[in-house]
């Protein structure tokens, strides 16, 4: 019964939570590519490109390997949406919800270990209502961030279940949610990956060194099937602008929090910049700090009562939430001028992700100190209600939009022309021009000449045919980068790279046919390959697991 009641109440917040997402006309503001994203992942399937790397249409129509670098999970998911329902839109409003039932469930699991049914719900609350995640939500539209926060409850439930003894299980949940993790963010995963490997070896002891090799092996087979993507992204980074994300408005010292704004209440649609007057709320939430300083004080009076495997796990999450509200201010700027790899997160406030998942849990532990049922049922109700109390109107927006297409379209030239110059960071460096004019094809002639007849004109190819009396040249508007491979006949040939940075294939007078592909290269067959043998062993361990169970 108080299961049924927790899911009631956890599905009730959902609907609260997200009231406004659902508004006709309303849409995240700030991040207009979301649509685009989901369109140019959804040609590329339909085209058979699998596993997705190169967006057709952005990078002025000169096309860029999107794909490689910017998490793809939880657009593969949105184009399964998208088959059934035929709505971008649509599709991207049902992907909220899928993250958000899986985060706020993932975190009920995992919570209920420590404090129960009861303590878990309010857990869950406390998740699902966080300012940080509505943050990224309403305002920033980071799917793929807040993709990559949901899974990690589940992670942490994944170890537990090896100090359990569930060590096939254990390894299936952490690999499984590990790989939607690294697939989804590569920035969550960079911050979360060490969280979650101190927190393992804080639950370890010399007694359990099998859990340790468990967690171990999951998050080993995680990232094997995830290598398809990450060794990639990582290795080929150099042929993008990506290091563009580092500066202007993407750098870290615009970007530092002040004390009082994790105290501040004030919500607004603005962005973020230099000094305290932002035009965006970073708050921790007042009834959430609350809350969390109740459950210190319950935790102290009850000290005793507790294991030291407990005492550890909440001074480790103490830590570890203080060192995250460390790096998000100023005091923490010599630690950021010092190690180049943090530049890369570009908004220190970023670590406030990581007490998107604390603050819930700190909040839930009051609940350990607590026995007596009706008491315990008493102030659960009332923190529950002081939560979904702290929503208010703080996530309704103050106006609709009465035409979202005008800013989510799928036309193509609208893409290629005006969503290029919000998502820049992955166009090759070949392309020289900041806004290089959009081509009027994707292949044409260097000179006038013939027609080009093209028999196949898809994402990762293309093929022409044409007949020429004189010798020319046939040019594809396709940015350089790895893979882009030439035809003539059915003979491999090396293109010239030309001045503005695309491919020119010389032909002689006669008839040819010419094709285009976007092949993998050495490195990107081998994380191909990893990919696969991680993903049978991943089927063999659950075939495992399913002959112990029967």
């Amino acid at each position: 019964m108080r299961t049924w009641l927790a899911g009631f109440v956890i599905l009730l917040t959902i609907v609260l939570t997200s009231r406004a997402f659902f508004w006709k006309g309303f849409f995240p503001l700030h991040d207009f590519t979301l649509v685009t994203r989901l369109v140019e992942m959804d040609r590329a399937l339909q085209d058979g490109h699998f596993p997705v790397r190169w967006s057709r249409n952005l990078g002025y129509g000169y096309g860029m390997p999107l794909f490689q670098f910017y998490g793809p999970t939880p657009y593969y998911i949105a184009s399964g949406i998208l088959f059934l329902s035929q709505s971008p839109i649509f599709s991207i409003k049902m992907l909220y919800f899928v993250f958000t039932f899986l985060g706020a469930m993932g975190m009920f699991v995992y919570a209920k270990r420590w404090f129960g049914v009861v303590g878990a719900t309010v857990s869950s609350v406390a998740f699902l209502v966080f300012p940080y995640r509505m943050l990224d939500i309403y305002v920033r539209g980071a799917w793929n961030e807040m993709f990559a926060i949901s899974m990690v409850p589940w992670i942490l439930h994944g170890i537990e279940l090896a100090y359990e003894k569930s060590h096939a299980k254990s390894i299936l949940f952490i690999s499984f949610f590990s790989f939607l993790m690294f697939t989804s963010h590569n920035l969550m995963t960079l911050m979360f990956v060490p969280v979650l490997v101190g927190y393992a070896l804080v639950r370890a002891s010399r007694q359990n060194l099998r859990a340790l090799l468990s967690i171990g092996s999951g998050f080993l087979l995680g990232g094997g099937m995830a290598m398809f993507y990450l060794l990639p992204s990582f290795f080929e980074k150099q042929y993008t602008r990506v290091d563009t994300l580092i500066g202007g408005y993407g750098n870290y010292k615009f970007h530092f929090l002040y004390l009082r704004q994790l105290f501040s209440g004030t919500w607004g649609y603005g962005g973020s910049i230099l000094g305290i007057e932002d035009g965006l709320s970073f708050s921790l939430g007042v009834i959430q700090i609350a809350l969390m300083c109740i459950a210190g004080i319950a935790y102290l009076r009850s000290f005793r009562q507790f294991s030291r495997s407990t005492h550890k796990v909440v001074l480790y999450a103490i830590v570890v939430l203080g060192a995250s509200l460390l790096l998000s201010s100023f005091k923490s700027s010599f630690i950021w001028d010092r190690v180049p790899l943090m530049s890369y997160f570009q908004f220190p406030w970023r670590f406030l992700s990581i007490a998107t998942l604390i603050i819930p849990l700190l909040i839930g532990s009051l609940f350990t100190s607590i026995r007596e049922a009706v008491v315990r049922a008493s102030v659960a109700a009332s923190c529950i209600f002081a939560l979904l109390l702290s929503i208010g109107n703080t996530y309704l927006p103050k106006e609709r939009m009465e035409n979202p297409e005008a800013l989510y379209y799928t036309d193509v030239k609208k893409i290629q022309k005006e969503m290029s110059g919000i998502l820049p960071d992955y166009i090759p460096i070949t392309i020289s021009q900041s806004e290089p004019p959009v081509p009027d094809t994707r292949v044409s002639f260097k000179r006038e000449g013939p027609s080009v007849d093209t028999k196949v004109d898809r994402t990762h190819e293309m093929l022409v045919q044409t007949r020429l009396s004189d010798p020319n040249s046939l040019v594809f508007s396709i940015a350089i980068f790895p893979g882009w491979t030439f035809y003539i006949n059915g003979e491999k040939v090396e293109p010239i790279i030309t001045d503005a940075g695309i491919y020119e294939v010389p032909l002689e007078a006669g008839e040819w046919t010419v094709s285009a592909r976007f092949e993998s290269t050495p490195l990107r067959r081998i994380a191909d390959g990893i990919s696969i043998v991680a993903w049978f062993v991943y089927i063999g361990v659950t075939l495992y697991a399913d002959y112990r169970k029967h």
